[in-house]
C-alpha cells in the first residue's frame, strides 16, 4: 500500500530515524518507570479500600514478564507470600503486608487509634 511505501521510504532515508526511535524508547520507559512507583510507593490509590468489608487492598506492581507469570501463578494457585513491615513517620505509622515479588503494599493498618476506633466501629455496627 501507498503508506506502507512512505512509511518504508521514510525509515530506509532518514539518517535521524535510529535516533528518534531510540530517544522516544527512553522517554517511553522512563514514563512508565515514574507510573510504576507511583503506583507502588506514593500514590494514595495504590491501597484501595472495598467498601463491603473495609478491607484495604493493594495494586501489585511488576515491571517484567517473569514477575507477572510468577505473580498471576500465584495469585491463582492462592501461594502468595508476603513480608509484615511496620512503617513509623512522624507519628503516621503504618504497618503493611507487602507481597514478596513486587514489593507492593497489599493490606495495611494505620497505627492512629482513633483512625482505627472509627474504621471497626463502622464496619462492625453494619
Amino acid at each position: 500500500s501507498l503508506w506502507k511505501e512512505e512509511e518504508d521510504k521514510f525509515k530506509n532515508s532518514s539518517k535521524y530515524f535510529a535516533r528518534i526511535c531510540k530517544i522516544l524508547s527512553i522517554a517511553e520507559h522512563y514514563s512508565y518507570e515514574r507510573r510504576a512507583i507511583t503506583l507502588k510507593e506514593i500514590h494514595p490509590l495504590s491501597i484501595q479500600v472495598n467498601l463491603d468489608t473495609g478491607v484495604a487492598n493493594g495494586v501489585l506492581v511488576v515491571r517484567n514478564d517473569e514477575e507477572c507469570a510468577d505473580l498471576l501463578y500465584r495469585i491463582l494457585t492462592n501461594s502468595l507470600k508476603f513480608t509484615i513491615k511496620h512503617i513509623d513517620e512522624k507519628n503516621k505509622g503504618v504497618t503493611i503486608l507487602e507481597e514478596n515479588i513486587s514489593g507492593s503494599p497489599f493490606r495495611a493498618v494505620t497505627d492512629n487509634e482513633k483512625l482505627t476506633n472509627s474504621f471497626w466501629n463502622f464496619y462492625l455496627n453494619s
